[in-house]
Formats: C-alpha cells, structure tokens, sequence
C-alpha cells in the first residue's frame, strides 16, 4: 500500500520523465534545421500510399506528417539523401523519424513510394505509438528490409508493405 507522499513522488516522478521526453523531441526535431529544412508539399499518391503502409502496420491513429527532403537539402549520397543527426551522431540518411506524428523522407524525382524510406520511417512511428524507439533496427519488422544493415533473410513488415506498395504501381 502507497502513502500520499509516496503516491507524490512516482507522479512526480512520471511528470519529470514525461517532460524530459518533451525536450529531448524538441531538441532532435530543432536540429533538423542545422541541415536544411524538408518541405511539406503533397506527392500524387501520397494519401493513398501512406493508408496502404499504416493498414498494413494494423495502425489505427493517425499517420505522422510527412515532410519530403527534395533538391538542394538532399546533401549527400549523390543528392539521395540529407545529413541528419541521428543516435550515431551525423549520419547521411534517407529519412528519419522525428517523433510518431512527424517523419521526413527523401524524394528524388521519378521515384517510387515503394523505393523511398516512406514505409520504412513510417514502421519507426508506429513503433514509437508503442513505446519502443528501436534505431538500430532489432525489432521483427526489420527483417528484410533495404538501407536497415540487417542480415536476416526472412521479410519484414516494412519489406511487405512495400511490396504492396509495388503491387499497384507505387
């Protein structure tokens, strides 16, 4: 049984946390615009790419805002992806996910959804709905995937959401 003060300090505690976790989201999103700010325009198919990707996730809130890296703030990798300050320090990546309602992509004219971290960023954000931030990829869904360094040869969820992507041309 908890006394008041005990009750006290655990809320206390769960709010300092809460907080933390508040700051360190606003300190990682704000770094973003150390490396150039993504935009927030709408590509055909988006709408409909993102509902096949989150069904496929079972995911029943809302999807996280896209925001697109295209052109010049694709600084690396032959202009295929941008400098993003990641838990390995700078890293030239793909995409990233900020916090489970906003995650960044690159886009390079002509490509596909299916061939952009679109469905890849948007597995770390239902992951984050969960409470588990996984960076290094260790997680089932990895499984098969490309840019994620892993060895299994089994396919992933991301891998599968991709392929349905591909299935209707995207």
């Amino acid at each position: 049984m908890t006394n008041k003060n005990e009750t006290r300090t655990i809320a206390g505690i769960a709010l300092l946390s809460l907080a933390g976790a508040l700051a360190t989201a606003a300190l990682l999103s704000s770094c973003a615009t150390l490396f150039g700010r993504p935009t927030e325009l709408v590509l055909p198919n988006q709408e409909t790419a993102m509902g096949i990707i989150w069904g496929a996730y079972g995911r029943k809130e809302p999807p996280p805002k896209i925001y697109w890296r295209t052109g010049d703030s694709l600084d690396c990798n032959e202009h295929r992806g941008f400098t993003a300050l990641t838990f390995q320090g700078n890293k030239c990546v793909s995409g990233r996910t900020v916090s489970p309602i906003s995650v960044e992509v690159a886009w390079v004219d002509g490509q596909k959804m299916s061939e952009t971290a679109l469905a890849h960023e948007l597995w770390h954000a239902a992951l984050a709905y969960q409470g588990v931030v996984d960076p290094l990829h260790v997680t089932e869904g990895w499984a098969g995937t490309a840019n994620c360094g892993c060895e299994r040869a089994s396919a992933g969820i991301v891998q599968k959401a991709n392929a349905e992507l591909q299935k209707v041309g995207w």
